[in-house]
């Protein structure tokens, strides 16, 4: 009997069992102590009571001869898209959880264990069409759909800054970084570990987001008081073990950048970054995630800094990069059916739709016959043509 046969799934009910939880996700975090904030009880309870509290929460306990090898929660939502409403069960789909580790070693296959899981939930009374685990790291899963990328810097050797990223862009990086010291003499990169600093960096942090973009699109933390005391909680959980970083550069009292993440074994993982837009001409997030770089290289218990995602900005830095994958599974009732049918026709269709939508725009602008004048004269010089015009 293989391995696999062995291992034995258990859920738990969060309300209750709280404790036992958190020492069984201390124990799935022993053997990696680089795996990610999303997966551990200090960064997963805040999370739970901050936006879950109304829910019954489960977490499925994956154990093989009495060794933790998975554990993740669960909840029953209600999703809906367009006209079409359904149940599903699974990991919190949440723009807080945005990368995490399903097992926590290598030599068992992803894909098994989620049908292994499927069997122990359809012994329960769960009701749902689909089951979904959403953005597992590459290195742990090798089937699903994919979910969008991570960038990431190896930071292992001690070597040249322009080593590590885009020879041009660390120019750019070093002309911008002297127009901003001319401009505010003795910049300083504060690093925050300790409680006591970590809490003051905190509110520097959450202010300066409330002041950028984010803040002014109702995205940025203090523009909800639930998400506010959810970064409270969990930034204080952290900084008990000193694994919370935030990251301030700063002019004296004049902070012109931020970045809040966490330190867990040899990875830095940075979750947020934050800048001035009043000094956005000088790029001072730019100046400041160089700093972080260099000091990551220059320190020997850094071997990675993870950013999570891959935002467009980071293309001009030439990072490493790993795909994050889903595991999603349609339930075989009829309900599920019709649900898999009708999302994957609709993901098939989506383009020529959103084309055809485009097409008529340009109808409308210019009239049928004078765009397809512009079309057959943009084909014949053989140049792509662009129909958002």
């Amino acid at each position: 009997m293989s391995d696999l046969h062995r291992i034995n799934w258990n859920l738990l009910v969060y309300a209750t069992q709280k404790k036992h939880i958190a020492e069984l996700l201390d124990e799935f975090v022993e053997p990696q102590p680089n795996i990610p904030a999303n997966n551990r009880w200090q960064y997963l309870f805040p999370f739970l009571d901050a936006f879950y509290k109304e829910q019954t929460v489960y977490f499925a306990v994956a154990k093989l001869f009495n060794r933790v090898i998975s554990v993740i929660p669960l909840v029953e939502t209600r999703q809906s898209k367009f006209f079409i409403h359904w149940h599903e069960l699974g990991v919190p789909l949440h723009p807080h959880i945005n990368m995490i580790v399903l097992s926590n070693s290598p030599d068992h296959s992803n894909a098994e264990l989620h049908d292994q899981l499927l069997q122990r939930l359809q012994q329960e009374s769960f009701t749902w069409d689909r089951f979904a685990i959403r953005n597992i790291a590459t290195s742990q899963c090798h089937h699903g759909e994919y979910a969008g990328e991570k960038a990431w810097f190896n930071t292992a050797e001690d070597k040249p800054l322009n080593t590590l990223i885009s020879k041009k862009l660390h120019r750019n990086i070093k002309r911008l970084k002297k127009r901003l010291q001319e401009k505010f003499p003795e910049t300083e990169l504060q690093v925050n570990i300790q409680a006591e600093d970590i809490e003051q960096a905190l509110s520097e942090f959450i202010a300066l987001e409330e002041s950028s973009w984010k803040g002014e699109q109702q995205l940025a933390i203090a523009n909800c008081s639930t998400t506010t005391q959810f970064y409270h909680d969990l930034m204080i959980q952290f900084s008990a073990d000193h694994h919370a970083r935030i990251y301030v550069y700063k002019h004296q009292n004049h902070i012109l950048a931020a970045a809040l993440g966490f330190k867990l074994g040899d990875c830095l993982y940075l979750h947020k970054i934050v800048f001035d837009k009043n000094h956005s001409d000088l790029a001072p997030g730019s100046v400041m995630v160089a700093e972080i770089l260099q000091l990551a290289l220059e320190d020997d218990s850094i071997q990675r800094v993870d950013l999570l995602n891959y935002p467009a900005w980071l293309n001009r830095w030439h990072p490493s990069n790993s795909a994050l994958m889903n595991l999603v599974t349609y339930n075989k009732t009829l309900k599920g059916r019709s649900l898999y049918l009708t999302i994957h026709a609709w993901r098939f269709l989506k383009p020529e739709i959103k084309q055809f939508i485009d097409h008529a725009g340009n109808f409308s602008r210019y009239g049928a016959t004078q765009y397809r004048r512009l079309e057959s004269r943009v084909k014949a010089a053989r140049l792509p043509f662009d129909r958002s015009i």
